[in-house]
C-alpha cells in the first residue's frame, strides 16, 4: 500500500511547508502571522525613506524591502548554523556555504534594485524640473499683468506633473532680475581665466 499523505485538515496544514527549508530563495516571501506587524513596519520604513512615486518605483522599493528582510533572516540562519557547527554538528559546512551564496545573491539584488530606483527617480525629478522651467515664465508674465495663469493651458498634458499657481510663482528663473542676479556665464569665465 502506498502512502497517501495527511488526510486531516490540521495534518495538511502542517505538511504544506515540508519542502521549505529557509525561504531565502523563493519568489514569494514567507512570513508568519506573528511577524507580519514587524514586516509591515519594515516595509513602511523603506517607503518613507525612498518616497516612491508611481507603480514602478513602488515595486522596486517593495523588492528592496523584501530583499533586506530576506537578508536579515539569512543572517539569523547563518548565526544559528554557526553555533551548531561550533558544537560539532555534522553537515553544517555545506549549509553555511549555501547560506553565504544565498545572502550574496540577495545583497546583489538589493544593490541592482537600489541603482535602478535611483536612476528612475533621477529621471523623474529631472523631468519635473524641466516642466517647472517651462511653466515659470508664462506664470510670471501673467502675474505681472495681474492675470491668473493656469499651467495646463498652452502645454501638452504631461502625466504625473501638476503644479499649483503658488508653486509655479516660487520657481526661480535664472534670467529674472527679481532673483537678485542672473546665473554667471561659465563659458565667458573660462575664456577670461585662460587669457
Amino acid at each position: 500500500m502506498n502512502p497517501t499523505g495527511p488526510r486531516t485538515e490540521p495534518g495538511k496544514m502542517r505538511s504544506r511547508y515540508n519542502a521549505i527549508k529557509h525561504g531565502l530563495t523563493g519568489q514569494t516571501l514567507l512570513i508568519h502571522d506573528d511577524e507580519r506587524p514587524r514586516y509591515e513596519a519594515h516595509c513602511a520604513s523603506y517607503i518613507e525613506l525612498y518616497q516612491p512615486a508611481g507603480h514602478p518605483e513602488q515595486v522596486l522599493v517593495r523588492n528592496i524591502a523584501d530583499d533586506y528582510w530576506r537578508s536579515m533572516c539569512g543572517r539569523a540562519l547563518e548565526t544559528h548554523h554557526l553555533v551548531r557547527a561550533s558544537g560539532g554538528a555534522e553537515g553544517e559546512d555545506k549549509i553555511l556555504c549555501n547560506l553565504a551564496l544565498y545572502i550574496q545573491r540577495i545583497e546583489r539584488s538589493i544593490k541592482n534594485n537600489a541603482k535602478a530606483l535611483e536612476e528612475m527617480q533621477a529621471k523623474r525629478k529631472e523631468a519635473q524640473r524641466q516642466a517647472e522651467k517651462e511653466v515659470a515664465p508664462p506664470a510670471r508674465a501673467a502675474a505681472a499683468t495681474g492675470e491668473s495663469y493656469n499651467p495646463a493651458n498652452g502645454l501638452p498634458p504631461e502625466p504625473g506633473f501638476v503644479f499649483s499657481n503658488p508653486q509655479v510663482a516660487e520657481t526661480p528663473s535664472h534670467e529674472d532680475p527679481q532673483d537678485g542676479a542672473s546665473r554667471p556665464n561659465r563659458s565667458a569665465q573660462k575664456t577670461q581665466n585662460a587669457a
